[in-house]
């Protein structure tokens, strides 16, 4: 890369070259609101530095006495990381010639708990690196590579902030990324490009999720017809691929976990051994689906021949491949309804005498979990496990959890080591979870003896492939999973998500200079252009074609190419219908690519609205609740749609409906509380709604039922202070239905914990404070805010939100001018133009730019895109016209008219002082001042006051 290249990137005002390519004012920190923040992530668990620079020598050296080949092989490919532009010798300056790097063993075996400590020394007579094993020196090389920067005007690499001193070791010793293989292939290639990437946010974990229902890609020399479940013979990993993957990884400091999913999830090992399902599954309506559908059908565990296999199968993998201490089993999501219409099954558990399909299952399990541990290896298992074993399941049983932090704290308490994948926080598939939620996921939240939290191992982030291949897996796991990657590392207190932002946007650029395609972190772009493009491995595209489902060749038709633009996401969903028409994922998520009302065309011809694709998906699989409530949100309030069976059905209907599939889907109760009228009191009946299953719940139920179901539900935390803001006297509180109180304060700081961007919470939080005090509240990372500042916030999060400026505006005397975080300098008039102009239908912006204007003075103001000039009057006659059933613009307007002047509002009615005061008092005559006038203008006219007709 020749320098003139490099400097039209930084002309470009590049985002993620500004961070790399850095001149005196750039540097390895970052400087908010006067603060500086040391840039290294994840945040180390200690820093000293200082102010000064120091430069790297043109033939600087890395040194060590070390005979690792594990971190003589890290040295190589940091030193290619780092130094990959020209660079001189600086002529003033102190120069650094070389890093040593010392570990007290060059023993190279990594189990679960391995030292991952180091302290980074950078001084001017040198730098150093120290750590107990090799691992903690690979972090120590990243930390290390973070903190150097480019000069492409003088050609020199350079330290900012030096000395420093960091002293570093992750918070857990479990650190994951979960890949599913299974629902899509993923070519080993991209999985070694995966490990480089998790290993640059310190993660210390590959779940590997290698088979499911779906497939079987993996390779048994012992049982050699398993992988005949492969989608095809290209598409699985030999014995040789694991092995390299294994490998690989630990160079990377990176354990490998296997997950081998029984006996639920089971019907892909039917392919090469059709005997290890149970006879007539396929007569239960939930079994009968078909693959790649869901077809979560579970293994016949009243056969000899599922014992023989899957112990037979933990032996070899123990055996031969996989090293790990820790060997997943899974055991979630059995479906029983599949074991009932065979009669070899139901004799087995006659002869047995279990009185349940629970009973079975344990059975079952526990001849695996004694297997695992013959072989010295913890099993790893899903909380259903846990939840159905309680008391008797094995204290060495580890348990991952995939739901709520509630459960995992029942698991610790139980005695058991525990990992925390809660799904709403920290699934990467679930595409809406922004990454402030992966960030201010505290998974020892509520956990405080200090046993129980030494037993949380750590946490996962879990990425499954229904709805992505290797074309787009790392825009799926980055930057989210680096959001994670802090706060499974770094101290607890490091939790503050505006902090970070500016360390994980460095960090993103981080990835996308070593080639890892991460997404951006919003929605909307950066201010200037994105990272710039790099040149791609040959083999991203090779890999891409060797998915399932974007190997097939089919075209967007002309036709379609010509009525609307197609997106690769479409194409890819078009593709997946015409080759899979029964999948009623590819609808849903069809569906939600075009707005209501839009339609899009099927490779068949066949146009389909947004509302046509939920049907259909709800065709193809009317048990999943996420089409029905798709289905409902599309609708109007009180709006009916026929199902394709013919049953027609309201949007609450929908929403009760999704809640039969699905009774923890929080999504469903809260639509459903939104749809009714405010609770009076939080103690009153209210309107309520009776669900299917007879229970009948007020709109704060449902919120609450949200809660319970999410407990990180932003917006749920909010309408409950809504509903307690206008319903309860100040200083009461509502009681969740895990028990615990919170007051109104404490639920709108509940609300913004969750979503700092919850731009509404911020607003009402700011009216349980004195308007005009420096009373301060803390929020939950710390900071506290007075009300004022609470408003400026909303401001920042929403310049568009009118209210919030009113507010402002309210707040301030004539004189004062404020200046707000986009470093814009605004007056009390400027507040309530620019009310006006977000929202030109906000009637106490008019009526109080009004009062502080002179009788003869105008002011021109935009509204709807056009320029319009008012006078005081104007102001309050536009108040009038937008709301005529406010007492405030009739007053204030008569109060600026003379005793016999009249005046035209714009709805053509001429009105006198008088009228004017009168509609006041008709509007609300409790306001004495309004009395006080009429008598006034009485008294004008030499009319008697008592007299006079009202």
């Amino acid at each position: 890369m020749d320098i003139s290249t490099t400097i039209n990137k930084i002309n470009n005002n590049n985002i993620c070259s500004s961070f790399r390519f850095s001149k005196d004012h750039k540097s390895n920190t970052i400087r908010t609101n006067g603060d500086t923040q040391f840039n290294v992530y994840p945040m180390p668990q200690s820093v000293k530095s200082g102010s000064d620079i120091l430069y790297l020598s043109n033939s600087f050296k890395f040194s060590t006495d070390s005979n690792s080949t594990i971190l003589l092989d890290a040295i190589s490919r940091y030193t290619q990381f780092i130094f990959d532009e020209k660079s001189t010798n600086v002529l003033n300056g102190p120069i650094i010639n070389s890093i040593q790097i010392n570990v007290d063993s060059n023993d190279e075996t990594l189990v679960m708990g391995t030292d991952e400590s180091y302290q980074l020394d950078v001084e001017q007579s040198g730098i150093v690196i120290h750590a107990p094993t090799v691992f903690g020196a690979l972090h120590a090389l990243e930390s290390f590579s973070q903190l150097v920067t480019y000069d492409p005007y003088q050609m020199i690499f350079k330290i900012h902030q030096c000395p420093i001193s960091i002293v570093d070791r992750p918070r857990f010793i479990h650190r994951g990324l979960l890949l599913d293989t299974s629902r899509h292939f993923i070519p080993v290639t991209k999985i070694l490009e995966v490990l480089d990437s998790l290993s640059y946010a310190k993660f210390n974990v590959f779940h590997w999720h290698i088979v499911d229902s779906q497939s079987f890609p993996m390779q048994s020399k012992a049982y050699p017809n398993l992988w005949k479940g492969a989608w095809s013979p290209h598409e699985v990993y030999t014995q040789d691929d694991i092995l390299n993957v294994i490998h690989y990884a630990k160079t990377r400091g990176i354990r490998v976990i296997p997950e081998v999913d029984m006996p639920g999830h089971g019907y892909a090992w039917s392919i090469g051994y059709p005997s290890l399902l149970p006879a007539n599954y396929n007569l239960s309506p939930n079994c009968s689906q078909k693959c790649p559908d869901i077809c979560n059908v579970p293994l016949d565990i009243s056969s000899p021949e599922v014992y023989n296999i899957t112990q037979g199968l933990i032996d070899e993998l123990t055996s031969n491949l996989f090293t790990d201490q820790l060997f997943h089993i899974g055991g979630d999501e059995v479906v029983y309804e599949c074991w009932e219409n065979s009669e070899q099954f139901s004799k087995w558990m006659r002869d047995n005498n279990f009185n349940s399909y629970e009973q079975a299952l344990q059975y079952f399990e526990q001849i695996i979990h004694d297997k695992v541990l013959s072989t010295k290896r913890y099993p790893v298992v899903w909380e259903d496990t846990f939840l159905m074993f309680g008391d008797q399941l094995n204290k060495d049983v580890i348990v991952q959890i995939y739901h709520q932090l509630t459960t995992l704290q029942d698991a610790v308490k139980a005695g058991h080591r525990a990992i925390a994948s809660n799904a709403w926080n920290w699934y990467l598939d679930i595409l809406y979870t922004p990454w402030q939620k992966f960030y201010l996921n505290d998974i020892t939240v509520n956990i405080t003896d200090s046993e129980e939290i030494k037993r949380v191992l750590g946490g996962e982030v879990a990425l499954w492939s229904e709805m992505m291949d290797s074309s787009d897996i790392f825009s799926k796991i980055w930057p989210k999973a680096a959001a994670a990657a802090e706060r499974l590392w770094s101290d607890a207190s490091v939790d503050d998500v505006d902090e970070v932002v500016p360390r994980l946007e460095r960090f993103r650029c981080h990835m996308i200079y070593r080639g890892i395609e991460s997404a951006p972190l919003n929605s909307t772009s950066p201010n200037g252009p994105g990272p710039y493009e790099f040149k791609q491995s040959n083999h991203f595209v090779n890999d891409a074609k060797q998915s399932k489902y974007i190997k097939i060749n089919s075209n967007i038709s002309e036709k379609q190419q010509d009525s609307q633009p197609v997106t690769d996401e479409q194409q890819f969903l078009l593709r997946s219908i015409e080759s899979y028409p029964t999948i009623n994922t590819f609808y849903n998520n069809l569906a939600l690519t075009i707005s209501n009302g839009e339609s899009v065309t099927l490779l068949n011809g066949q146009s389909m609205t947004q509302q046509q694709l939920y049907l259909k998906a709800i065709d193809c699989d009317p048990t999943n609740y996420i089409s029905y409530n798709n289905l409902a949100k599309s609708l109007r309030r009180k709006e009916s749609i026929t199902l394709l069976n013919g049953q027609s059905m309201t949007q609450q209907q929908l929403y009760m409906k999704a809640i039969d599939c699905d009774p923890t889907n929080y999504i469903s109760y809260y639509y459903l509380a939104l749809l009714l009228k405010k609770d009076y009191t939080v103690e009153s009946n209210g309107e309520s709604i009776t669900l299917n299953n007879g229970q009948s719940m007020t709109k704060h139920q449902l919120f609450l039922k949200t809660i319970e179901c999410d407990p990180s539900h932003s917006n749920a935390f909010f309408q409950l202070g809504c509903i307690l803001h206008t319903c309860v006297s100040k200083g009461e509180s509502i009681t969740l239905n895990n028990g615990q109180s919170m007051t109104l304060q404490q639920l709108y700081l509940k609300a913004i914990e969750c979503d700092p961007t919850n731009y509404l919470a911020y607003y009402n939080l700011s009216f349980t404070l004195p308007p005009r005090s420096s009373k301060s509240i803390k929020l939950y990372n710390g900071k506290s805010m007075t009300s004022f500042d609470l408003l400026l916030k909303v401001i920042d999060l929403n310049p568009n939100y009118s209210n919030a400026y009113l507010q402002v505006a309210n707040r301030l005397s004539i004189v004062v001018e404020i200046l707000l975080k986009n470093g814009r300098l605004i007056d009390l008039f400027g507040l309530y133009k620019m009310a006006i102009m977000c929202d030109p239908s906000n009637y106490c912006a008019y009526a109080n730019l009004a009062n502080i204007m002179e009788n003869k003075e105008s002011i021109t103001l935009q509204t709807n895109g056009t320029e319009v000039t008012f006078t005081k009057k104007d102001l309050y006659i536009k108040a009038i016209q937008i709301d005529p059933n406010r007492y405030y613009a009739y007053f204030r307007l008569a109060l600026n008219m003379k005793s016999k002047e009249t005046i035209t509002l714009n709805n053509g009615t001429l009105m006198t002082k008088q009228q004017l005061l009168l509609d006041a008092n008709r509007l609300d005559n409790t306001i004495k001042l309004i009395y006080k006038h009429i008598g006034l203008t009485l008294k004008e006219q030499q009319t008697n006051y008592y007299t006079f007709k009202w």
